[in-house]
């Protein structure tokens, strides 16, 4: 039926259930966004069954009303010398229509087929393409395969930057979102982005990124999305049909080029067992035939840490019937090198592949120096290489871990043991992937591994075209039900969830960036459309519900509802006042005497209600320490049976109590002796030795628990203890409650309808019914928090801790101090903010301020104790006791936080590693002393990331004494622009046209002594001054010309009319602005950072008060058409008002334009004037047009009078004159500043 329906393209219509507001003016000069009409949601959204083809399935989502163009059969971008699977001719299809596609299939189907067309076609149009993915290592897999395949290509990742202005650019989803936050000029060039590995987006601490990234993006850009099977595709391609308003088809296959077969691994047989055959079939004969081989083995093999011979025999086995190349997962890094050295006697290499292992492993090594090569890994390493055995975590050095990957792919290693992060995009599959073990540690409770890990690792078994079929091996450590590993090998892989949550570096940068909100962003957010979905299932069960209340009360007779609801009611008092004798007894310590070992009890903890606990222990006392005073409590340690499948399933992560006895495992639980409401009479025989990880004593156990229950049953209730008669609490109140109880049980008993024959099935028919009503309730306060904004509150107290730690002032503007969070994202922005506002590093040495930076990168699970050097355990201490102060403005703004937690978090687990590295001692020396893994360290090193951002904070306030003192104009490390009379770099500060800081020094004095110099001498600074501002100018009217484009398709735009005293007081003002800007500049220079501030906040005051008098002033009307800035190149809106424009005018940007070209005219006319009567060089040159690039080199050569300048820039040429001066052997410097000159300029003689 489906496929008839896919032939006649039905389809049905999903509207949203609410429709999010929208501003039509919104970020119209948002970073990346080309204009507000480019930025409407999709308020309904149809989705198309389309016919597919072989293993193939087609759906389309569309916007209401949208016409879809017919695929026009053409040249195509891209030939391929085999026949597409029909999966990828459906998705060429999508991307020749300019159509969003999300391509979902197995590893090794073919999906990079998909992202090779669009680059194709994207570079057939002369459009640059990015394509990103979620780890370093696989974009420079990427990039690798890309140059073999496209000649213009590119890679950023932080790390390394090569060819950044190729048409195709590799980078990680971070750098992109850096790039779209700062407005960078690739942003307008892009036509597609190809975002690979979607499904990391569920990623809990970095899949935020890919969300931010996604919503960013200009809508004119096109999507292509690659993942693995994700089971709620649909709903993710709804999403962005929705905040893109453009088409995004669902192209999705599970076929898979190499079947897999799953068998089990019996230790006791040294053979395996097929479990699940390539068809999918699990053989639960078979599988149970494996479970019960294991079960003769001997239990101390079964215990963690596993004998290691059978890593040896499973793998010996897979080598003699020549199932390599094997991939070995494991989930700790430590089981990865104590597996691979067990193989001790395996020898898989010849001597051929040896002396090429040997060959290839010298020559990268040589690169290191000669102590590094003797580091204990490389010299452990390389015997086992030499054998067919390799290792692959993220412990290792980098450079062994790409030797390892080249030889892998190279066919040289013949078993690769590995944790579960290769199998993160990396396309390196094998022959066979053999599984130490089903369970993992996750950070806070050991498991089963979830069917969409399972299938992630698993998919890497079998190479397309070269294996019939992909074995995996499991070798299970202990038994698991059936039903459990059926799940596991056959389930479907993870949802595709969101993992969106706010950051303060995220909400500075929207606030920070003119006409963006937080807001926009959570609205647009993949949680809060999956929050508006749920709230459409919820209208649903609403009425399935309503229909049930009904049913469940025509079923009841109206004498009976009464009644029984009479019980119900007073029932419900007799438990509300049995609750509150609880807390009675639970707090007089003669209870103590009864909580003895095996003692029956019923607890409560939190709202958990447990059936019944088994008293283990002795209550110990324990004591609560507080500001005030110290206080005394017990704990009981209970055995209580809690649920198998997942022991901590709470957000508090405690135990939750077992649904069905059968399914539960008794685990000793600490308990306060508060959660005790009842204890019983009686007391359970447990032998002394009773341990929770022996099944023995697990079976027992639950035999006599059984068998308890099953006599209570045969009671009219329970045998509880009196707490008058027995434990002698003899109190007015405890009478008093014990009196309210007989009064209602009085009452309960005159009720007529519980003598009636039917009593119990009619009660039980009523509580379906309250039951019904229940869950009405819940529903309904579900449907209402679904319409509310997600992480609503959370965002409030979040912008309450920014405004009081004056990151945003109270009209919500972002600070100097909030600019210096936006900077840093290598690790927590305010932590570092505080850092460097607070003077942290004013009298630290360089080795130490090192040391300390690596608290706040490490990630190592270690816990060292604190260093023992006096400096960095006081430097360590300070970090965390800003830290705490953080933490605790948090709390105080009712913000969900452990301060304990965060404040730990920065760890000196590193400290002593970095500052013995930072001294000058060789990798080997500082290895020798510590037990972490050589690649840890290394890793480490991303606190350089942090070191870089430190010191694009300081600009031009680092250390202003002594790096001006002695200095002269004509140092390399002077800004020469700046001595001129312009720099971009500062021009554009604190703008989304921001270059980053100047890398030269910016000195007055210099600049006064330089304009003195000058009158006497042509230095030549003004040339190249004017050779890297022409670009920007030229940039800026192509934005211009762009602009004029789009408006000749606009109708309607606004005119302002100003008197002309409010215009000359607006300049009056910004010239003031301006004044003072200049003055605290200075001040900052001179170090005194305090008066600095002073002067900015008066700056700040003179901004609002223009505000105010523009806001009285402005009035509105409006003209025919919307145009372009002629100076800035902004989109002026049709709604814009006489205040806003005038706000527009005297607006940074629009004034640092100005300023530029203002400058190129004076420069143009100065070196005329100089070189009237001077025998000087004028060549026309192309100068291109660099994106913002962060790096460049550049390099002077004199070539008799010529200057030869080479550089690394962007794709968009444009030709220009300029006087390119050289007076006898001096060559202009600029070093650092050239950012905006060509790849190759030619030298003229």
């Amino acid at each position: 039926m489906e496929d008839a329906l896919s032939m006649f393209n039905a389809f049905e219509v999903r509207t949203s259930n609410k429709v999010m507001e929208y501003d039509p003016e919104s970020f119209s000069t948002a970073p990346g966004f080309v204009g507000a009409s480019e930025h409407k949601l999709a308020a309904q959204v149809i989705l198309e069954r389309l016919p597919g083809g072989k293993n193939c399935t087609h759906h389309r989502l569309k916007p209401a009303g949208y016409e879809t163009e017919q695929y026009k059969t053409a040249e195509p971008a891209r030939n391929y010398p085999f026949t597409l699977d029909d999966f990828q001719k459906k998705s060429i299809e999508c991307l020749e229509r300019g159509e969003n596609v999300l391509v979902c299939a197995h590893t090794s189907a073919g999906k990079t087929v998909v992202a090779e067309y669009a680059i194709a076609m994207g570079l057939r149009d002369q459009r640059r393409i990015i394509y990103t993915s979620p780890i370093k290592a696989l974009s420079n897999q990427k990039y690798r395969n890309l140059c073999d395949e496209f000649v213009d290509v590119g890679l950023m990742t932080g790390d390394v930057t090569l060819n950044p202005e190729a048409s195709v650019m590799v980078m990680t989803t971070e750098i992109l979102r850096s790039m779209l936050y700062r407005g960078s000029e690739i942003v307008q060039e892009m036509k597609w982005v190809i975002f690979d590995e979607v499904h990391y987006m569920r990623d809990a601490e970095r899949g935020v990124v890919w969300e931010e990234t996604i919503i960013l993006i200009p809508q004119k850009v096109h999507l292509v999305f690659l993942s693995a099977t994700i089971p709620n595709s649909i709903e993710f391609a709804e999403w962005i049909c929705r905040i893109k308003n453009m088409p995004c088809n669902v192209i999705a296959t599970d076929y898979r080029p190499t079947p897999l077969q799953h068998y089990i691994y019996s230790p006791e047989s040294k053979g395996v067992f097929l479990v699940v055959d390539d068809s999918g079939r699990f053989r639960q004969d078979a599988f149970l035939k494996a479970v019960g081989s294991m079960d003769t083995v001997e239990e101390g093999r079964r215990k963690r840490g596993r004998n290691t011979k059978d890593i040896d025999s499973v793998v010996a086995m897979c080598n003699d019937k020549q199932f390599t190349p094997v991939i070995v997962f494991a989930f700790s890094k430590a089981e990865c090198e104590a597996n691979a050295t067990a193989l001790r006697s395996l020898d898989m290499t010849d001597e051929a592949e040896k002396s090429l292992i040997n060959e290839i492993y010298q020559n990268a090594m040589a690169t290191l120096a000669d102590d590094d090569r003797q580091l204990p890994q490389a010299v452990f390493m390389l015997p086992l290489l030499k054998r067919g055995i390799g290792i692959h975590h993220g412990g290792l050095l980098p450079i062994i871990k790409e030797i390892i990957e080249i030889l892998f792919q190279e066919g040289l290693i013949k078993v690769l043991f590995s944790t579960e992060t290769f199998s993160m995009g990396v396309n390196m599959p094998a022959r066979c992937v053999i599984f130490t073990n089903l369970s993992k540690w996750d950070g806070q409770v050991n498991r089963l591994i979830t069917s969409g890990e399972y299938i992630q690792m698993a998919g890497r078994a079998g190479r397309r075209g070269l294996d019939e079929h992909g074995l995996v091996i499991i070798m299970m450590e202990r038994g698991i039900k059936p039903e459990e590993a059926k799940s596991i090998f056959l389930g479907k892989a993870n949802r595709l969830d969101s993992s969106f949550h706010l950051g303060y570096n995220m909400l500075l940068n929207l606030i920070r960036i003119e006409n963006t909100t937080p807001e926009f962003m959570i609205e647009r957010s993949f949680l809060q459309f999956q929050r508006d979905a749920n709230a459409r299932k919820y209208q649903g069960e609403l009425i399935r519900v309503r229909k049930e209340i009904e049913e469940k009360k025509a079923s009841i007779r109206h004498e009976d509802l009464v009644e029984l609801t009479q019980v119900y009611t007073l029932r419900k008092e007799i438990a509300q006042i049995k609750g509150s004798i609880g807390r009675l007894v639970s707090r007089d310590l003669r209870i103590l005497n009864f909580l003895n070992f095996g003692r029956v009890v019923k607890l409560e903890n939190e709202g958990v209600v447990w059936e019944w606990g088994i008293v283990f222990a002795t209550p110990k006392v324990k004591i609560r320490r507080s500001a005030q005073d110290k206080q005394k409590f017990y704990i009981v340690d209970c055995l209580v049976l809690c649920d198998r499948d997942n022991i901590t399933a709470n957000k508090k992560n405690a135990p939750i109590p077992a649904k069905d006895p059968y399914n539960g495992v008794f685990v000793i639980v600490p308990f306060a002796i508060e959660c005790v409401k009842e204890i019983s009479q009686i007391r359970m025989q447990i032998q002394q030795d009773f341990r929770v990880n022996s099944d023995l004593c697990q079976s027992t156990m639950r035999a006599k628990y059984m068998q308890m229950l099953d006599y209570i049953k045969t009671l009219p209730s329970p045998p509880m203890l009196d707490p008058v008669e027995h434990i002698k609490i003899d109190t007015p109140e405890m009478r008093g409650l014990l009196n309210q109880i007989t009064a209602l049980e009085q009452q309960l008993g005159a009720c007529k309808v519980l003598v009636s024959g039917e009593y119990e099935a009619k009660y039980a028919s009523f509580m379906e019914y309250v039951e019904a009503q229940t869950k009405e309730r819940e529903v309904l306060e579900n449907i209402e928090r679904s319409h509310q904004i997600v992480m609503k509150e959370e965002l409030k107290h979040m912008k309450d801790v920014l405004r009081v730690l004056n990151y945003v002032d109270d009209q919500g503007i972002v600070t100097i101090k909030g600019n210096v969070a936006c900077e840093i994202n290598a690790t927590d922005e305010l932590v570092v903010a505080e850092m460097f506002l607070r003077n942290y590093f004013e009298s630290m040495e360089p080795e130490y301020i090192c040391a300390a930076l690596s608290c706040l990168v490490v990630d190592e699970r270690k816990d060292d104790k604190k260093p023992t050097d006096l400096k960095l355990a006081e430097a360590h201490n300070k970090i965390q006791e800003i830290a705490r102060d953080i933490a605790n403005v948090m709390v105080d703004n009712h913000l969900d936080l452990n301060v304990e937690d965060f404040v730990n978090k920065f760890k000196p687990t590193m400290m002593t590693v970095v500052l013995r590295w930072a001294k000058g001692q060789s990798f080997a020396e500082v290895m020798s002393e510590s037990t972490l893994f050589e690649g840890s360290v290394i890793r480490c090193v991303r606190m350089d990331e942090i070191r870089a951002q430190w010191e694009a904070l300081m600009g031009n306030f680092e250390n202003p004494v002594d790096s001006k003192a002695g200095k002269n104009f004509q140092d390399s490390d002077v800004c020469k622009m700046y001595l001129v009379g312009v720099c971009p770099y500062e021009l554009f500060e604190n703008t989304k046209h921001y270059m980053g800081p100047c890398p030269k020094i910016h000195c007055d004095e210099l600049r006064t002594e330089y304009l003195e110099e000058r009158k006497k001498r042509y230095y030549g600074y003004e040339a190249d001054t004017l050779r890297f501002i022409i670009p920007l100018i030229e940039d800026c009217d192509r934005r211009v010309q762009r602009g004029r484009l789009r408006a000749e398709d606009d109708v309607a735009c606004k005119q302002t009319t100003l008197d002309e005293g409010t215009v000359e007081e607006a300049k009056r003002i910004d010239a003031e602005i301006e004044r003072k800007m200049q003055i605290a500049n200075e001040l900052g220079m001179k170090g005194e950072v305090e008066e600095s501030f002073k002067v900015l906040e008066e700056a700040e005051l003179l901004k609002k008060n223009k505000l105010e008098m523009l806001e009285k002033a402005g009035e509105t009307s409006y003209q025919s058409r919307i145009k372009p800035c002629d100076i800035c190149g902004a989109l002026l809106s049709a709604t814009d008002t006489d205040r806003r424009l005038t706000e527009h005018y005297s607006g940074k940007i629009h004034i640092s334009y100005q300023k530029l070209r203002d400058m190129s005219k004076l420069l143009t006319e100065y070196i005329k004037e100089r070189t009237a009567d001077r025998n000087l060089i004028v060549a026309e040159i192309e100068v291109s047009n660099a994106a913002q690039a962060d790096h460049m080199e550049t390099e002077d050569h004199q070539q008799g009078n010529i200057v030869v300048v080479q550089g690394q820039e962007a794709p968009v040429v444009a030709k220009v004159v300029v006087a390119v001066v050289v007076i006898g052997n001096h060559t202009a410097d600029v070093a650092g500043h050239v950012t905006r000159v060509p790849g190759d300029i030619k030298s003229f003689r």
